[in-house]
């Protein structure tokens, strides 16, 4: 009987861990296409991973962005943090988390609040951008 029971909560256990990871599982948004945009219509609740020759990503995103692309503009307010490569990269939006760039020219005119790591031939630092942590650029 005490084997029984145990097995029951394993089970039920087992259960609710499968539906809290299916939950997980489907907090992804993925965008691929030549023209990829998020525009201004309402925010999006999950991570966003965005692929094409031109991304733009102007929307409240709560999560994080991983994108690639040609040419890449995040103009929103990330709730996450911003992981983007691309020839062209401009960041001008604010940023809640940490920035992980690389391209051949980035521009970043953002208020980040964590740290900024860039790789690139050419990097901008605006004078409105704000780097609330460490900053790596190489």
């Amino acid at each position: 009987m005490n084997i029984l029971k145990k097995f029951a909560a394993v089970l039920v256990l087992v259960g609710f861990i499968s539906i809290a990871w299916m939950g997980v599982a489907s907090a992804h948004s993925f965008h691929t296409g030549n023209s990829v945009t998020l525009s201004n219509q309402e925010a999006v609740y999950q991570t966003v991973f965005a692929a094409g020759k031109s991304i733009d990503i102007n929307n409240e995103v709560f999560g994080d962005v991983f994108c690639a692309g040609q040419t890449v503009h995040v103009t929103g307010t990330v709730h996450g943090d911003v992981i983007c490569a691309g020839q062209t990269l401009v960041i001008s939006g604010t940023i809640d988390g940490d920035v992980r760039l690389a391209g051949q020219d980035i521009l970043l005119n953002a208020a980040v609040a964590g740290n900024a790591t860039i790789g690139g031939q050419n990097f901008t630092l605006s004078s409105g951008a704000k780097v609330g942590g460490d900053m790596t650029v190489g």
